[in-house]
């Protein structure tokens, strides 16, 4: 007779926790911009394309700079790396994605980080060169990515 109601009330404790817990994953940034840097769009651009298009989603804008170009305080910039790993015939892709928060003119190692994320992605084989393993692993890369929103004005 007792077991009903104390299955109810866990039951009721368990929905209100994870109502309580539910949190947001989002970020906020002043602009939401990103500087991509041109000399990797030109290395990459099938890579770029589908990094294009999941930095959209998430509410990022982004633009191409030389690596040359003068930052504003807080600017976002965006460092990304491809590689190739060994492999026999299917060599797995390693993707790493940072997003750091210029604090001078020029990149520095210094600079705050904002994102950073990195993933092997070895599956699906359908072609030796990998690209479309590459395309999932920015995928799995960018899902960690938090959404961006301009700060809420007073």
């Amino acid at each position: 007779m007792l077991v009903r109601p104390i299955i109810g009330l866990f039951c009721f404790s368990l929905i209100f926790n994870a109502y309580a817990e539910n949190k947001e994953y989002v970020r906020e940034h002043k602009s939401c911009q990103l500087a991509l840097f041109v000399k990797e769009r030109t290395t990459y651009p099938e890579m770029f394309e589908a990094l294009e298009t999941h930095l959209k989603e998430r509410d990022y804008k982004f633009n191409y700079v030389t690596p040359g170009h003068n930052f504003a305080p807080e600017d976002l910039y965006l460092n990304f790396t491809k590689e190739m790993l060994s492999g026999i015939f299917f060599p797995p892709c390693y993707i790493r994605v940072e997003i750091k928060e210029a604090s001078g003119a020029k990149v520095q190692n210094s600079d705050k980080l904002f994102f950073s994320h990195a993933t092997k992605r070895l599956y699906p084989r359908h072609t030796p060169s990998g690209t479309y393993r590459c395309k999932l692993a920015i995928r799995d890369v960018i899902y960690h990515l938090p959404y961006c929103r301009l700060p809420k004005k007073k």
